[in-house]
């Protein structure tokens, strides 16, 4: 999906709610951001980004089962679906990687992504902030967070 806020092509992703395990929450934030159901066959692996978001990202292999592909206009600006040999400039770095382990079958693995927001926006609410009032910076935001190489991820297993 486009994502709304950087412009920038990702893999849908969102919060574990209460009560919810991470393959139910994944399940529900590819609906609700894309329409489309779908069936998960296995966990990829864990990506922690602690430089970034504090979180970890837990990438789940599958298939759609259902629905009716329909971005999310709150969330994203499109959606779609990509060859690996066509995915879009724009994708993030760190979801580049992500799906390049899914398509090489890999399962269980844990990494270390160094996603970092600018030096000059080192927070979140800082640089939306700058993107409200200066829309030229998704071009600067886009080239950082769409650029990376291997030495920005550690895998550890």
């Amino acid at each position: 999906m486009q994502r709304e806020d950087l412009r920038c092509w990702s893999l849908p992703g969102g919060m574990v709610e209460p009560g919810e395990v991470a393959s139910e929450a994944a399940r529900r934030e590819v609906f609700e951001e894309t329409g489309i159901n779908v069936h998960l066959t296995q966990l990829v692996g864990v990506y922690a980004t602690p430089h970034f978001d504090r979180g970890h990202k837990m990438l789940f292999a599958g298939y759609p089962s259902g629905g009716t592909l329909q971005p999310c206009p709150i969330e994203a600006l499109d959606a779609g679906y990509f060859l690996p040999q066509r995915l879009p400039e724009t994708l993030l770095w760190w979801h580049r990687y992500m799906i390049e382990d899914m398509l090489k079958g890999v399962t269980g693995t844990f990494q270390i992504l160094n996603v970092r927001w600018p030096p000059e926006y080192p927070s979140r609410a800082e640089a939306f902030a700058a993107l409200r009032e200066d829309a030229g910076l998704y071009v600067t935001f886009q080239k950082h967070f769409c650029t990376g190489n291997e030495d920005d991820r550690e895998i550890m297993w």
